[in-house]
């Protein structure tokens, strides 16, 4: 990546502040079947309106979901499809690193004397 200046790095932050809510990332989930209304997302997460609509304006902000409105319903889509592509490389590295914590207990676990896993095991470490 070539090099960016600090305008950029702050619109950098500001999309990867947006996605960084659980409910944010269940949104754009969401929309990654289409667009769907407010009132749509609210009832598939279980979450108020009002708080749909927040979450939404701060993905609106970062670029990362469109709003359209016809009438009194607004219709959310995803803005920006590379998001799924960063997901997607986010995932895959959270994949492999629970990956390696995962070989690092085999290892220490295998190297233990038996009756030291046992504890290990009851103070679940």
């Amino acid at each position: 990546m070539e090099e960016i200046d600090d305008v950029m790095i702050e619109r950098v932050v500001e999309r990867l502040t947006a996605l960084a809510d659980a409910n944010r990332i269940r949104i754009l989930m969401k929309l990654r079947a289409g667009p769907c209304t407010i009132g749509v997302l609210a009832e598939h997460m279980g979450l108020a309106q009002p708080s749909i609509s927040k979450h939404i304006a701060v993905l609106k902000r970062a670029g990362l979901v469109l709003v359209r409105r016809d009438g009194t319903q607004a219709f959310c889509s995803a803005a920006d499809p590379a998001v799924y592509e960063l997901c997607g490389i986010v995932c895959d590295g959270v994949v492999r690193h629970l990956r390696k914590e995962q070989d690092a207990l085999a290892d220490v676990l295998a190297a233990a004397p038996t009756g030291n896993v046992r504890k290990l095991k009851r103070r679940k470490v």
